[in-house]
């Protein structure tokens, strides 16, 4: 007959990180939590938590904090992470929009088709994913939300567009010097997707660069399922079968062979109003409340929440419900 434990995780809510692994590692080590000389009970609840914290990398002064600091930074870096989503979804917004361009000129091949349906194959698994572990109104909430802050984005993208081509024309004979392909339009319309997919992924790496940094923890393993990044080297292939050459800049990202479109200053200005665009924090907060005014149910217990709020109160209740609802700004 197995023998029940009771688990009191309190006994280590209180614990450095650190602690709770030499307890985890000498118990184990020794067989028991006699033979190893600590309490059973302790014993037990190290066992417990370190099977959920065991799997995250540690660094710097990551161990010093305590169990209970762990798992409230652990949603507080999740509820951080909306801006990942914003940016997949605009990610891959302007990749279909490239996709459907392509559709209207005629330029669809067979593998053409094949290396969107994995584009697409890798969206829909990370949505699946993200919504399996989401309630349905907060689920709503935060599409309504990724929607609305790519819709303040979209009407800027053409002027980006305008700039990459204007560029690739002065600079056709370097292009096809290098045996790359005479496509102007087409050439434009690739490379501007080209930028989200380097912004895409670089950002998933600052951003746990910057956790590491800030707490000494690497949260990676909680976000897997959103890695969508491998839609860059398929949005690649893609243009690839179209005759299309590419190279890699120095930080690991495709590029256009035979040009450095990078060296526009009008390009990177263009390329700037949308970078503000998307790091305006009171503008991402407008949508978001916009998002919570188009789902009923979030709504009034957003309205409940300032209702019951001081003046002074106000910042703190809204900063509340962006935790429960995962929309708030960075």
């Amino acid at each position: 007959m197995k023998v029940r434990y009771e688990i009191d995780l309190t006994l280590v809510h209180d614990l450095p990180i650190a602690d709770v692994e030499r307890i985890y590692y000498t118990v184990t080590g020794k067989g028991g939590s006699k033979n190893a000389g600590i309490d059973q009970k302790l014993s037990i609840a190290v066992l417990y938590i370190w099977k959920e914290i065991g799997r995250y990398r540690f660094g710097g002064d990551g161990k010093k904090m305590t169990v209970k600091k762990f798992f409230n930074l652990r949603k507080s870096v999740g509820d951080e992470f909306i801006h990942m989503h914003r940016m997949n979804y605009l990610t891959y917004r302007t990749l279909q929009d490239v996709y459907d361009w392509l559709d209207d000129k005629n330029r669809l091949t067979y593998n053409v088709k094949g290396y969107w349906k994995k584009i697409e194959r890798t969206f829909d698994k990370y949505m699946k994913l993200h919504m399996a572990q989401t309630d349905k109104v907060s689920w709503d909430t935060v599409q309504d939300h990724v929607r609305l802050a790519s819709d303040q984005v979209m009407p800027f993208i053409p002027q980006l567009e305008v700039a990459v081509r204007d560029y690739l024309i002065q600079h056709r004979k370097e292009m096809l010097a290098e045996g790359q392909k005479d496509d102007i339009a087409m050439l434009a319309k690739l490379h501007t997707g080209l930028m989200f997919c380097a912004a895409l992924r670089n950002t998933r790496l600052n951003f746990f660069r910057d956790i590491v940094k800030r707490y000494g923890v690497d949260f990676t393993p909680d976000f897997t399922y959103a890695d969508i990044t491998s839609i860059g080297r398929n949005f690649v292939s893609m243009f690839e079968q179209l005759g299309v050459k590419f190279s890699k800049d120095k930080d690991d990202d495709y590029v256009l062979k035979g040009v450095n479109v990078e060296n526009s200053l009008r390009v990177e200005s263009a390329w700037n109003r949308i970078v503000a665009v998307v790091t305006n924090d009171e503008l991402m907060d407008e949508m978001a409340i916009k998002a919570i005014n188009l789902n009923p149910v979030v709504k009034a217990d957003y309205e409940a929440k300032v209702a019951q709020a001081e003046e002074k109160q106000l910042e703190i209740a809204l900063g509340d419900l962006g935790e429960k609802y995962k929309v708030s700004s960075l």
